[in-house]
């Protein structure tokens, strides 16, 4: 799911689309909520889902963050 985020972010910025990064931020957060429901749903603990939906969302703000700071 990282790598897909990095994909659309590398696109975006090549693109200067600032409304398609809003949007990709929105479906990162729906994918995301998705995900955890499933997850929650197979029976994973939920300190690790949450725990691992904090890790992922972080890594996801320090890329973008990266990415458009080298922009």
């Amino acid at each position: 799911m990282i790598l897909i985020a990095l994909a659309v972010l590398r696109y975006l910025l090549i693109a200067d689309d600032l409304k398609g990064y809003a949007m990709t931020a929105i479906g990162f957060i729906m994918v995301s909520s998705y995900l955890y429901f499933l997850e929650a749903q197979s029976g994973l603990s939920k300190r690790f889902i949450t725990m691992k939906s904090f890790a992922t969302g972080a890594l996801f703000v320090v890329i973008s963050a990266v990415f458009f700071m080298n922009h």
